[in-house]
């Protein structure tokens, strides 16, 4: 349990003491959330990965323009996958994606139906030690969802089908809830 007045987040390194967060050491990044109150989603990640759908739901670039200002910011590195891209994709997409990559950002055309694109992508993850990743759309049909704030998973479940939930400890360090979302 994190000591009174010590803040931390996802990432942080930190000292404990008989099971009690004392400490924790500088941030080397912090990718920040805004609003009418910032707060770090999460520390010390150096690349930033929006993962998207490329066609359904169809990729939209708002939440990735957002995710990259995000990053940059934090200045982190950032990388843009789209997932099913053997579904097909908008030449409109693919032209948006060209200005992602004249950016400096690299971008990942991927399909795991096909067993395409994996490689690059795991070269480029593989030299990171801390990344954070976003999913970027919301998903259709029966989905499970994982999360370390376990109190947001329990609101969700109100919204659950089937009505199927748990809500687990992982080393009693920290709470993660895991709900169906449809």
């Amino acid at each position: 349990l994190p000591a009174k007045g010590v803040p931390v987040v996802v990432g942080d390194v930190v000292g404990i003491e008989a099971g009690v967060v004392v400490s924790h050491a500088p941030r080397t990044s912090e990718l920040l959330r805004g609003g009418s109150r910032t707060r770090v989603l999460c520390a010390n990640a150096t690349l930033l990965v929006s993962v998207n759908a490329a066609s359904f739901p169809p990729f939209r670039t708002g939440l990735v323009d957002r995710l990259l200002v995000a990053a940059s910011v934090a200045d982190m590195h950032a990388a843009i996958v789209l997932n099913k891209c053997d579904e097909g994709m908008e030449e409109a997409d693919l032209e948006m994606l060209a200005r992602y990559e004249a950016l400096g950002h690299a971008i990942f055309l991927v399909s795991a139906l096909q067993d395409k694109g994996f490689d690059a992508l795991r070269e480029l993850l593989n030299q990171h030690t801390n990344v954070s990743l976003d999913i970027g759309q919301i998903m259709f049909g029966q989905t499970c969802t994982a999360s370390g704030d376990s109190m947001r998973q329990y609101g969700n479940t109100k919204s659950a089908h089937p009505k199927k939930w748990v809500v687990m400890d992982i080393e009693c360090d920290a709470g993660c809830g895991v709900g169906s979302l449809t």
